[in-house]
């Protein structure tokens, strides 16, 4: 009978990798702003209606919440960058790419609806 012997393998733990909080901010801001905060706006712009005697602008409280996604994109890049040249592993990747997607898309829509506004003001379709 042959007596088989095991040696330990020695090996070292992996380094805790840690977020960047910079990541998740530029998520919350693409996501947040428009999804969390219109509930907001809509409330702000019918106190602002109510309050008041005659007609009232309140389309720049309407746009409020997407401003948000600007921010958010550009969070997005810096975090992304930093995770990039970070010498230590730091997660948060894919936060600081949807924080950049969302934040595009949701900033490219704003500059439209706003584009549509100006013409159709300049229409003479809104007061």
């Amino acid at each position: 009978m042959r007596i088989i012997k095991f040696h330990p393998i020695e090996y070292e733990p992996a380094p805790k990798k840690t977020i960047s909080m910079l990541a998740v901010v530029a998520y919350v801001l693409s996501v947040a702003g428009p999804t969390v905060f219109i509930p907001w706006s809509i409330a702000i712009n019918i106190f602002i209606n109510s309050n008041s005697p005659g007609p009232q602008d309140t389309t720049g409280y309407a746009f409020l919440p997407f401003y948000l996604a600007p921010f958010g994109l550009i969070l997005g890049i810096i975090a992304l960058r930093r995770i990039q040249k970070s010498q230590e592993p730091i997660r948060g990747k894919n936060y600081a790419y949807a924080g950049i997607i969302i934040g595009a898309i949701i900033t490219v829509g704003l500059f439209i609806l706003q584009a549509c506004m100006v013409w159709l003001r300049s229409e003479g379709a809104i007061i």
